[in-house]
């Protein structure tokens, strides 16, 4: 088998657009996948500018009546047209995945005033390009890989529970931790 070294990168599933195992539902609430970015605007406007992080991929996980977003490398462009299109869906979301792993970036924060996550998970960088300010001038609570090391999300019809392999870090954060074996972490609380 011949694999070339000159593949461009190709985005053919855009918000809006319905698959077998994505968007399914269109607004309805319920398990499923949900693409809101990007667009093909929004690709074209990447591709010109070179700025490719306004073409990442944002997603809306619906595990029951819980909404989990993962944002990508998500940037303003693409967050104008999530606030413009999917409002709804993503004001007062229970976890948000950082745009950017958390860190610091040439952007303005203003969508978390209306995500209002109930947690936001940060990736691994050093606690001066981590953008906590734009976190904590509005009072959003958050966890990084720094602290907790993995993250583990287990979604239940009556929760959603965060679980991190940081043992230190979950006595501290909760006093009747537990080891879950399954899981191989300990028990960081629910997202409420």
């Amino acid at each position: 088998m011949i694999i070339s070294r000159n593949l461009i990168p190709s985005l053919t599933i855009y918000s809006g657009q319905q698959g077998e195992y994505w968007n399914k539902n269109g607004d309805k609430a319920g398990d499923g996948l949900h693409v809101l970015a990007p667009t093909p605007n929004l690709v074209t406007d990447a591709n010109k500018s070179g700025d490719h992080n306004d073409c990442s991929y944002v997603l809306l996980y619906r595990p029951g009546d819980y909404r989990i977003v993962f944002s990508g490398d998500s940037n303003n462009k693409t967050w104008e047209h999530i606030l413009e299109n999917h409002k709804t869906d993503v004001a007062n979301i229970d976890l948000l995945i950082a745009p950017h792993h958390g860190r610091k970036s040439e952007r303005t924060y203003d969508f978390l005033d209306i995500l209002k996550p109930k947690l936001t998970f940060f990736g691994n960088a050093k606690s001066e390009h981590l953008a906590h300010s734009a976190w904590d001038t509005r009072d959003l609570p958050f966890i990084t890989n720094n602290q907790a090391g993995c993250m583990v999300v287990e979604t239940k019809s009556e929760s959603i529970d965060v679980y991190v392999t940081n043992q230190k870090f979950a006595e501290a954060a909760n006093e009747y931790t537990f080891y879950e074996e399954r899981l191989k972490a300990w028990y960081y609380g629910p997202i409420v």
